[in-house]
Protein backbone atom coordinates (compact mmCIF):
# COMPACT_ATOMS: atom_id res chain seq x y z
CA UNK A 1 0.00 0.00 0.00
CA UNK A 2 1.41 3.37 -1.18
CA UNK A 3 2.09 5.67 1.83
CA UNK A 4 -0.34 8.34 0.70
CA UNK A 5 -3.00 5.63 0.62
CA UNK A 6 -2.17 4.20 4.59
CA UNK A 7 -2.56 8.56 5.87
CA UNK A 8 -5.77 8.99 3.99
CA UNK A 9 -6.93 5.39 6.40
CA UNK A 10 -5.44 7.03 9.18
CA UNK A 11 -7.68 9.70 8.59
CA UNK A 12 -10.75 7.84 7.98
CA UNK A 13 -9.64 5.65 10.97
CA UNK A 14 -9.72 9.16 13.21
CA UNK A 15 -12.80 10.33 12.00
CA UNK A 16 -14.38 7.08 13.09
CA UNK A 17 -12.77 7.62 16.38
CA UNK A 18 -13.90 11.27 16.93
CA UNK A 19 -16.88 10.32 15.67
CA UNK A 20 -17.32 7.47 18.39
CA UNK A 21 -16.12 9.95 20.98
CA UNK A 22 -18.95 12.18 20.15
CA UNK A 23 -21.37 9.26 20.40
CA UNK A 24 -19.91 8.55 23.96
CA UNK A 25 -19.47 11.80 25.26
CA UNK A 26 -23.37 12.32 24.15
CA UNK A 27 -24.69 9.37 26.36
CA UNK A 28 -22.54 10.36 28.97
CA UNK A 29 -23.89 13.38 28.87
CA UNK A 30 -27.43 12.50 29.07
CA UNK A 31 -26.47 9.70 31.66
CA UNK A 32 -24.89 12.81 33.85
CA UNK A 33 -28.14 14.37 33.51
CA UNK A 34 -30.51 11.84 34.28
CA UNK A 35 -28.45 9.98 37.00
CA UNK A 36 -26.61 13.22 38.62
CA UNK A 37 -23.13 11.30 38.12
CA UNK A 38 -20.48 13.19 40.15
CA UNK A 39 -16.99 14.57 38.60
CA UNK A 40 -15.03 11.50 39.33
CA UNK A 41 -17.29 9.39 37.87
CA UNK A 42 -17.43 11.83 35.01
CA UNK A 43 -14.03 12.18 34.60
CA UNK A 44 -13.15 8.52 34.52
CA UNK A 45 -15.94 7.85 32.01
CA UNK A 46 -14.31 10.55 29.45
CA UNK A 47 -10.99 8.64 29.89
CA UNK A 48 -12.72 5.40 29.17
CA UNK A 49 -14.13 7.00 26.15
CA UNK A 50 -10.80 8.37 24.79
CA UNK A 51 -9.62 4.45 25.54
CA UNK A 52 -12.53 3.15 23.95
CA UNK A 53 -12.64 5.64 20.78
CA UNK A 54 -9.03 5.23 19.93
CA UNK A 55 -8.29 1.57 20.26
CA UNK A 56 -11.29 0.69 17.87
CA UNK A 57 -9.74 4.24 15.74
CA UNK A 58 -6.42 1.91 16.10
CA UNK A 59 -8.26 -1.16 14.87
CA UNK A 60 -9.78 0.10 12.26
CA UNK A 61 -6.06 1.97 10.80
CA UNK A 62 -4.74 -1.82 11.07
CA UNK A 63 -7.48 -3.66 9.53
CA UNK A 64 -6.78 -1.10 6.06
CA UNK A 65 -2.99 -0.80 6.19
CA UNK A 66 -1.71 -4.27 6.87
CA UNK A 67 1.88 -3.38 7.38
CA UNK A 68 3.51 -2.15 10.12
CA UNK A 69 0.00 -1.96 12.12
CA UNK A 70 1.00 -1.27 15.60
CA UNK A 71 3.42 2.35 14.69
CA UNK A 72 0.41 3.35 12.75
CA UNK A 73 -1.73 2.84 15.93
CA UNK A 74 0.30 4.54 17.43
CA UNK A 75 0.24 7.58 14.88
CA UNK A 76 -3.79 7.22 15.45
CA UNK A 77 -3.11 8.06 18.79
CA UNK A 78 -1.03 11.08 18.37
CA UNK A 79 -3.31 12.74 15.99
CA UNK A 80 -5.88 11.89 18.44
CA UNK A 81 -4.20 13.47 21.04
CA UNK A 82 -2.83 15.98 18.96
CA UNK A 83 -6.10 17.67 17.78
CA UNK A 84 -7.82 17.22 21.01
CA UNK A 85 -4.71 19.13 22.37
CA UNK A 86 -5.36 21.60 19.52
CA UNK A 87 -9.50 22.14 20.22
CA UNK A 88 -8.41 22.56 23.94
CA UNK A 89 -5.89 25.01 24.12
CA UNK A 90 -8.19 26.73 21.33
CA UNK A 91 -10.96 27.10 23.76
CA UNK A 92 -9.22 27.29 26.87
CA UNK A 93 -6.65 29.27 25.68
CA UNK A 94 -4.29 27.62 27.54
CA UNK A 95 -2.40 24.61 27.98
CA UNK A 96 -3.06 22.40 31.19
CA UNK A 97 -0.89 19.28 32.07
CA UNK A 98 -1.62 17.54 34.58
CA UNK A 99 0.21 13.80 35.92
CA UNK A 100 -3.14 12.56 36.83
CA UNK A 101 -5.31 13.73 34.13
CA UNK A 102 -3.67 14.89 31.16
CA UNK A 103 -0.60 12.92 30.95
CA UNK A 104 -2.50 9.44 31.93
CA UNK A 105 -4.77 10.50 29.00
CA UNK A 106 -2.17 11.08 26.53
CA UNK A 107 -0.76 7.48 27.66
CA UNK A 108 -4.01 5.62 27.82
CA UNK A 109 -4.61 6.95 24.22
CA UNK A 110 -1.17 5.84 22.85
CA UNK A 111 -1.11 2.77 24.10
CA UNK A 112 -4.97 1.91 23.46
CA UNK A 113 -3.94 2.79 19.73
CA UNK A 114 -0.86 1.06 19.46
CA UNK A 115 -2.95 -2.15 20.78
CA UNK A 116 -5.72 -1.61 18.64
CA UNK A 117 -3.46 -1.48 15.35
CA UNK A 118 -1.33 -4.81 16.47
CA UNK A 119 -4.91 -6.11 16.72
CA UNK A 120 -6.14 -5.00 13.40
Amino acid sequence: MITGQKIFSLLKALAVSYIITAILLLITAFLMYKLGLGDTVIHLSIIIIHGISVFLGGFLTGKMVKEQKYIWGLMLGVCYVLVIGIVSFIMNGTIHISAGGTLTNVILCLAAGMLGGMLG
